[in-house]
């Protein structure tokens, strides 16, 4: 089962207001939350220190802001951009009902955020917020490693196990709502090791670290901010990349199904000979 894959040149058109009201409401939504937790630990320390542990009425205090805001703008998406039900329609081509993809997508943002509320949220009176060289080679070296990971794991996806990627790339015109559009194992893959990985190196002292990159009288790699920056870094690239407005190169890889198989490294557009979805996708 397979059909042509379109040309650029049938996209929706890109610089609507309501493409531009999903970038907008996403970006305040993915940060609002990891802003909360710093405004926070910034009070906390201008009290001179708190015992105030991570618990669940403050779990809720930061989680409803956040939540909502991403529900907002996932109706915006639904509701006024063209791209949601193209992609939908070509879902329910491929098999997806109308259910599945909005039970499975609120399952994952529902689920997904609450996560992230908790490995933000744990620990959050030691946050040091600055910005300096540190912290820079600190999130930079993790973003390399997750893509030493996703490079190779996305690329298997495609040629060796495309059921379980097919639902995603069924949506060939990417809006934020594609971010929802998965396999929940292949969602688990994809945001499970940035955020579950980027934990166990900033937030535990399991891993050690040599002294340049360590923080004063730590051996190790722990740094919270290092972690809040870097989980905040990683849901915002995944909604810039699929942004109907900025159409970067992981975008151009849903329209085109290029080998685009990095997600922080752009500029692959040559197509993959070995690749299997373009014969299983029904455009």
């Amino acid at each position: 089962m397979s059909s042509a894959i379109p040309s650029s040149g049938h996209l929706s058109p890109r610089n609507t207001l309501a493409n531009w009201c999903v970038l907008a409401i996403s970006i305040v939504g993915l940060s609002v939350g990891p802003a909360s937790f710093l405004i926070r630990a910034r009070e906390t320390s201008r009290n001179g220190g708190s015992t105030e542990a991570f618990d669940v009425a403050m779990f809720w205090s930061h989680y409803l802001p956040a939540i909502s805001l991403l529900l907002a703008t996932c109706a915006v998406d639904m509701a006024l951009g063209p791209q949601f039900l193209k992609n939908l329609s070509s879902l329910n081509r491929n098999g997806y009902t109308t259910t599945h993809v909005i039970v499975n997508g609120l399952a994952l943002l529902l689920l997904a955020e609450a996560l992230v509320t908790v490995l933000i949220g744990s620990q959050f009176d030691q946050l040091v917020v600055r910005v300096d060289v540190n912290l820079i080679v600190k999130v930079g070296l993790f973003l390399a490693i997750a893509e030493l990971y996703f490079f190779p794991a996305h690329r298997w996806m495609h040629r060796r196990a495309p059921w379980l990627h097919i639902m995603h790339h069924c949506a060939f015109e990417p809006s934020f709502t594609t971010n929802l559009m998965f396999h929940p194992l292949d969602f688990v893959a994809e945001f499970g090791f940035p955020l579950l990985g980027s934990w166990c190196l900033f937030k535990t002292d399991w891993i050690p670290a040599p002294a340049w990159i360590a923080a004063p009288n730590q051996t190790s790699f722990y740094d919270p901010f290092a972690y809040l920056v870097t989980a905040w870094a990683v849901q915002l690239w995944y909604a810039l990349d699929h942004d109907a407005v900025l159409r970067l190169a992981h975008y151009r890889h849903h329209v085109l199904l290029t080998s685009q198989y990095a997600v922080y490294w752009p500029g692959n557009t040559k197509r993959d000979d070995r690749e299997r979805l373009k014969n299983m996708i029904q455009r």
